[in-house]
């Protein structure tokens, strides 16, 4: 696998452990809402001098005249299917930590 394609796949896997592990955390501590409203800011920022600036000049390179558009159908379905898991993973943590009294 590519360098480029392998680093765009660590994003992905990073995001993803970065808001289970932060579903985790009791609102005591820190509210989600808090979590979420300001990190996703960075991240987005983060992302585009890390990675996406880097992305957007291959294209412009390779691609002068626009490249192939794809179907949106099967990434939206994915998304919807990863939108619906990660909501009963934080409605499962929720009852746990409910049933244990942690928030």
């Amino acid at each position: 696998m590519p360098t480029k394609a392998r680093n765009s796949l660590i994003w992905i896997y990073a995001l993803i452990a970065f808001f289970l592990l932060f579903t985790l955390i009791p609102d005591r501590w820190m509210p989600m809402p808090v979590i979420t409203r300001r990190s996703q800011f960075f991240i987005l920022i983060l992302w585009y001098f890390v990675s996406g600036r880097e992305q957007g000049r291959y294209v412009s390179q390779y691609f002068p005249d626009g490249y192939e558009k794809k179907k949106w159908g099967k990434p939206l379905a994915i998304g919807f299917v990863c939108l619906i898991a990660y909501s009963f993973y934080a409605a499962v943590v929720s009852v746990i930590y409910d049933e244990f009294g942690i928030n």
